[in-house]
C-alpha cells in the first residue's frame, strides 16, 4: 500500500517573536523504514506570523534533516521553528518507522496512525507545546472527511457523507493552499461529483471551498499585512443530475496570508429512483478567481432544520432546540453582574450577509447577545452599516465598532462619510445596544517597538509614561468625543489606559499570561472605579498543527474571565472562521465546536449570576511609571525594553532585577509566564494557572485607601518610585490590619531608571516616613560579604550569585515595634514591623528581589507566609493546577473552582476546600466548572 504522510514537529507560539524563554530545539534526526521503502522526502519548513499557514518543502537527498534553527541567529521574524517532513511510504500496516531526533524518539507501526486523525508525541516540559504529529496529508487539518462523518453519525445516528477530491471530475488543477489540496476551478469551468444516496430521503449539502487568484498580488511571508492582496469575488452555479439547484456571489476575505473559507448550503429533496447522482459546480467568476473547492459534505437534515435554515446562508452546530427563558435586562452589565458574549465578525465579509445572519441566529437560539464589528480591509458602505446595526437592535444583539481596522466609505457617488459620522449611524441606530467604539492594542509599542519609526525617547520612566498616555488619548480624539471608549488590551497595561480616559477594557488572553493579564485587569478595573470590564480571546495558534485542545483553552477563557468578574466577553477569529493555522469555515469542527462552547456557556452564566465581587485578598502592587509585558515580546531583532518605544536605547532599560522580581508572582500564579523575564522553560505554564492561595490582583500603586481595603496581603516585587502620599496611605492600610511585604528598592524616589541601575543612585524618602512605614531607620548602605548565607527553615541560602555578585544591604536600627526576622551575617536582613493591627516586612536590601542571590530566599520565605493567609476559604491539593473563586452569597459563600490543566481532557485535579471547621473534598474535572456550597 502507498501512504502518504506529514510528520511535524517542533513548537509554535503565535505572539512572542523573541522567545528567550522556549529554548532552541534541535530537531535534527531521521526517518527509517522496516518492512516497508521510504522515497520523496522533502523537508518542511512552516512560516508566517499569525499561523503557520504557508510552507516551503525543500528536497532531500534521504530522510535525513538538521534543524535550520541551529544556522540562524534567533528570531527570524515570522519562522517559529516549526518544521515538519513529506514522505511516500510503501508497506502495510505493520511496517514500522522509527523517528530519530534530539528532541525525541519515537517508534509507530503504519497501522498506528489514525485514519482522518493524527497520532501525536508530547516532547518537552508537559506545557511546553513541542510535540510531533503523524498524520497522513489529506487529514493534516482539522476538516470533515469520511472518517469524521462516520463517526459523527455514529453519535447521532444521522447519515453523512464527505466528497472530496479524489471524487471529483471536469476541469480543474489539484494545487495546495494553506496545507490543503484542492480543486483550482478556473472561471466557465465545471467539477462534478457523483454520489449515492437513498432514494426517498431529503438532503442538505454544504460546499466548502474559497476564492483566489493563481498568483496572489502580495505574498508577504512575513509581514502578512492584511492589506496585502485583494479579497476576492467568486461567482458560482450549482447542479444537481443536469438540473439548476442555486447561484451565489460570495466574496473570500483575504487577512493575514489566508483567503476565508466560504460555505454554501443546498438542499435536496428526495430522488424518487434508486441509483447514483450527480452533484456539479461552475465557476463563474471574472478577472482570473479561481474556485478553490475542497470538498461537499452531504447528510440528512439535522434537527431543527427549518429554524437553522430561515436564519443562516451556512450550517451551525449550535442550536440544541430549547432556547431558555431569560432576563434580558439582566444582560447589561452593572457592579460587576450581568454578561454579554458573542463574536469578533471579522473573518466575514460584510457583503456576503453572514453577518446579519450570525446576529439573528444568535437571538433565535439564545446563543450569544453580541458582535464587534472589525471590517479589516474591507470596504463597507453606509447602506451595510445601517443594514447590520439594525439587525443587532432588532434582534437585542450588543455590538462594538473597531474603529482602529475599520475605514468609513462613502456609497459610491455619494456624499462624504467619516468615522465621526460612522459612530453617529451607530448610536442612532443602535441605541442601548451600541456598547461603543474600539480601539485594540495600542500598547503595541511597548512589546513591539516602533519600527522604522524615530521617536524622541523619554530620560525618565515618567516621561516615557507619559508619553504613552499621550498617545492612547490621541487615539480616540477621531470620531465623537462622547461614545464610549473601548480597548482591547494584550498586555499589563490597563491602569495607564484607564488612567488616560479609556471607559471599558477588554483584556487580550491567550498573548501573554491568561491568570495575570486577568489579574491586572481586575485590580486596575477596581482602582479606577470600573465594574464593567470584559475579555478579548485572541486564541491564537498555540499549538500546531491547531486541534480540539484550543476549544479546551477557549473554554478556560471563558470560565476564568467570567469569575474573575468579566462582564463583557467577545471571541477573536475563532468562533464564525478560523484563519491562522488551518483556514476553517464555520461548519468545520473547530469553529462548530467553538460556537456550541459559547452557545453552552451563555446558558450557564444565565443560571449562576454573579451576586458580587469575587474575594480577593492578595495584591501585587503594581509600582509607580512600573511596566510589565507580561508574556508579549514581538521585537524581531531583541527582547522587548522597559516602556520600548517610549524609553532610551540603553542597556539600563532592558528587563533586568526589578522585573525579575515579579517572579515571586509564581507563589501565588504557578508557572507564570513572564517574558522576556526569564525563568526555567521546564517549569513555565502556557497560558493558565491556579491560585493556590486564593484570587489575586496586580494593583496598580495609585489605588486609593476604599480600594486597598478590599485585600488583606500586598506585596511589592519590582519597580517603583516611591512618594510619600504613597506611604501615608500603605501605613493607614496596614493600621487596619493589613499585611505589607517590600524591600528597600521599593522605598527609592526617583524615576530615572537610568541612573537607578547603573549606578545604584538611590535616594530614600525623609527618615521620618520610614521609620513610620517600615520601623527602621537607614544608617547607611554596604554590599554583603561574599559567601554570606542565611538560614531559613532548616536550608540555608548563599546570598553571592555567580552573575549579580552579592546584594547591598542596609545598616538599620529597629524601632520599639520592630524585630529581625532573618540576618545577613550580624545585619538584620528581614525586619518585622508591627503597625496597628497589621505588620510590615522590609527586606533591608537596596538591591531588588529579582537579584539572584536573593530571589531564592525571599521566594522561600513567600511561600512559609502565603500558606499561612488568613482567608475565609482555603484550598488544598489540586497540585496548584485549580483556579477557585470565592462569591459572598447570602449568609454563606459559594466557590467555583476550575481545572487549568488543557494539555489532556477531561483530567480531574483532587482538592480540598476549608471554610472554618467545614472541609469539602472535589473532584475538578477539565471542562466543567466545580460547585461547592458553603453554609
Amino acid at each position: 500500500m502507498h501512504y502518504r504522510l506529514i510528520l511535524r514537529w517542533g513548537t509554535w507560539l503565535c505572539y512572542s517573536e523573541w522567545r528567550p524563554d522556549q529554548p532552541h530545539e534541535d530537531w535534527s534526526g531521521s526517518l527509517s523504514a522496516h518492512g516497508g521503502n521510504l522515497y520523496n522526502p522533502r523537508q518542511l519548513l512552516y512560516h508566517g506570523c499569525w499561523g503557520a499557514q504557508h510552507r516551503v518543502a525543500v528536497e532531500l537527498p534521504a530522510p535525513e534533516w538538521r534543524s535550520p534553527l541551529l544556522e540562524f541567529e534567533r528570531p527570524v521574524y515570522g519562522y517559529k521553528g516549526l518544521e515538519g517532513l513529506r514522505i511516500d511510504v510503501e508497506g502495510d500496516a505493520e511496517t514500522r518507522l522509527s523517528f530519530r531526533s534530539r528532541m525525541l524518539d519515537a517508534d509507530f507501526r503504519l497501522g498506528d496512525i489514525p485514519s482522518g486523525d493524527r497520532l501525536v508525541y508530547a516532547a518537552g516540559p508537559k506545557y511546553s507545546c513541542a510535540q510531533l504529529v503523524i498524520c497522513r496529508v489529506e487529514d493534516e487539518g482539522i476538516y470533515w472527511n469520511a472518517e469524521r462523518f462516520a463517526a459523527s453519525g455514529a453519535r447521532d445516528g444521522r447519515r453523512r457523507l464527505a466528497l472530496g477530491l479524489p471524487d471529483m471530475q471536469g476541469t480543474f488543477l489539484p494545487r495546495e493552499l494553506h496545507h490543503r489540496e484542492s480543486a483550482w476551478i478556473p472561471p466557465g469551468a465545471e467539477v462534478s461529483m457523483p454520489f449515492l444516496w437513498e432514494p426517498d430521503s431529503a438532503a442538505v449539502v454544504t460546499w466548502r471551498f474559497t476564492a483566489a487568484p493563481w498568483v496572489p498580488l502580495s505574498e508577504s511571508a512575513t509581514g502578512e499585512n492584511v492589506r496585502a492582496c485583494n479579497s476576492p469575488f467568486v461567482k458560482l452555479l450549482t447542479a444537481l443530475d443536469g438540473e439548476p439547484l442555486s447561484h451565489a456571489e460570495l466574496k473570500a476575505k483575504y487577512m493575514r496570508g489566508a483567503f476565508s473559507a466560504l460555505e454554501h448550503v443546498d438542499e435536496l429533496g428526495p430522488a424518487g429512483r434508486p441509483g447514483p447522482r450527480t452533484l456539479a459546480i461552475r465557476n463563474m467568476s471574472e478577472d482570473g478567481v479561481y474556485l478553490v473547492l475542497h470538498g461537499a459534505t452531504i447528510e440528512a437534515p439535522p434537527p431543527h432544520w427549518p429554524t437553522t435554515r430561515t436564519h443562516l446562508p451556512f450550517r451551525a452546530e449550535w442550536f440544541d432546540g430549547t432556547r431558555p427563558a431569560r432576563d434580558t435586562a439582566a444582560d447589561v452589565p452593572s457592579g460587576g453582574k450581568g454578561l454579554i458574549l458573542g463574536f469578533d465578525t471579522n473573518m466575514m465579509a460584510a457583503e456576503n450577509g453572514w453577518i446579519d445572519a450570525a446576529v439573528r441566529y444568535m437571538a433565535a437560539t439564545a446563543a450569544g447577545n453580541y458582535v464587534l464589528f472589525r471590517t479589516e480591509s474591507d470596504r463597507v458602505f453606509p447602506s451595510d452599516w445601517r443594514r447590520m446595526f439594525t439587525a443587532c437592535r432588532e434582534n437585542g444583539i450588543y455590538f462594538a465598532v473597531n474603529v482602529g481596522t475599520t475605514s468609513a466609505i462613502p456609497e459610491p457617488g455619494g456624499p462624504a462619510f467619516t468615522l465621526t459620522d460612522l459612530l453617529a449611524l451607530a448610536a442612532e441606530l443602535g441605541g442601548d445596544r451600541f456598547v461603543g467604539m474600539k480601539h485594540h492594542e495600542l500598547s503595541l509599542p511597548l512589546y513591539a517597538g516602533r519600527r522604522g519609526v524615530d521617536w524622541p525617547a523619554s530620560r525618565t520612566v515618567a516621561e516615557a509614561e507619559q508619553a504613552y498616555l499621550d498617545e492612547v488619548r490621541a487615539a480616540y480624539r477621531t470620531g465623537d468625543e462622547s461614545v464610549p471608549r473601548l480597548l482591547g488590551e494584550a498586555m499589563l497595561a490597563h491602569r495607564y489606559a484607564y488612567k488616560a480616559g479609556v471607559d471599558l477594557i477588554l483584556s487580550e488572553t491567550m498573548t501573554g499570561n491568561t491568570s495575570l493579564l486577568l489579574a491586572e485587569a481586575r485590580g486596575a478595573a477596581r482602582a479606577y472605579a470600573r465594574d464593567f470590564w470584559g475579555l478579548h480571546i485572541a486564541c491564537h495558534v498555540n499549538t500546531s498543527p491547531e486541534d480540539f485542545r484550543h476549544e479546551r483553552m477557549y473554554w478556560m477563557n471563558l470560565a476564568l474571565g467570567y469569575l474573575s468578574g468579566a462582564s463583557l466577553i467577545e471571541d477573536e477569529e475563532g468562533g464564525l472562521a478560523k484563519v491562522h493555522s488551518f483556514v476553517s469555515g464555520p461548519s468545520d469542527p473547530l469553529p462548530a465546536e467553538r460556537q456550541a462552547s459559547t452557545a453552552r456557556f451563555f446558558r450557564w452564566a444565565a443560571e449562576h449570576p454573579r451576586p458580587s465581587f469575587p474575594e480577593v485578598d492578595i495584591g501585587l502592587l503594581y509600582g509607580r511609571h512600573e511596566a510589565i509585558t507580561g508574556g508579549m515580546s514581538l521585537n524581531p531583532q531583541r527582547p522587548v525594553r522597559v516602556w520600548e518605544g517610549f524609553g532610551p536605547a540603553a542597556p539600563e532599560w532592558e528587563y533586568g532585577r526589578p522585573e525579575r522580581g515579579w517572579l515571586l508572582a509564581d507563589v501565588f500564579l504557578p508557572g507564570v509566564w513572564l517574558c522576556p523575564v526569564l525563568r526555567d522553560a521546564s517549569t513555565l505554564r502556557r497560558w493558565f494557572a491556579g491560585t493556590p492561595h486564593g484570587q489575586v490582583d496586580v494593583v496598580p500603586i495609585e489605588a486609593d485607601a476604599a480600594c486597598l481595603a478590599a485585600y488583606r496581603f500586598l506585596l511589592m516585587p519590582g519597580w517603583h518610585t516611591m512618594q510619600e502620599a504613597d506611604m501615608e496611605t500603605l501605613a493607614a492600610w496596614v493600621n487596619e490590619g493589613g499585611t505589607l511585604v517590600l524591600g528597600l528598592a521599593q522605598l527609592q524616589v526617583s524615576d530615572d531608571r537610568t541612573t537607578v541601575i547603573r549606578d545604584g543612585a538611590v535616594r530614600f524618602p525623609p527618615a521620618a516616613a520610614v521609620e513610620r512605614l517600615c520601623g527602621l531607620g537607614i544608617d547607611g548602605l554596604e554590599p554583603a560579604e561574599a559567601g554570606t548565607e542565611v538560614a531559613l527553615n532548616r536550608r540555608r541560602f548563599c546570598l553571592t550569585h555567580d552573575e549579580d555578585g552579592t546584594p547591598t544591604l542596609a545598616n538599620v536600627t529597629l524601632g520599639a515595634a520592630s524585630k529581625a526576622l532573618l540576618h545577613a551575617g550580624d545585619r538584620p536582613l528581614l525586619v518585622e514591623h508591627r503597625l496597628g493591627k497589621g505588620r510590615v516586612y522590609t527586606w533591608a536590601t537596596s538591591d531588588y528581589f529579582g537579584h539572584g542571590g536573593l530571589l531564592p530566599l525571599v521566594r522561600a520565605w513567600l511561600d512559609d507566609i502565603a500558606g499561612s493567609l488568613d482567608s475565609s476559604v482555603r484550598l488544598t491539593g489540586g497540585g496548584g493546577e485549580v483556579a477557585y473563586f470565592v462569591y459572598p452569597e447570602g449568609d454563606g459563600k459559594r466557590v467555583y473552582l476550575v481545572n487549568t490543566d488543557w494539555t489532556v481532557a477531561g483530567n480531574i485535579k483532587h482538592c480540598t476546600v476549608h471554610a472554618g471547621a467545614t472541609s469539602v473534598d472535589v473532584d475538578v474535572e477539565e471542562g466543567v466548572v466545580a460547585e461547592v456550597e458553603i453554609l
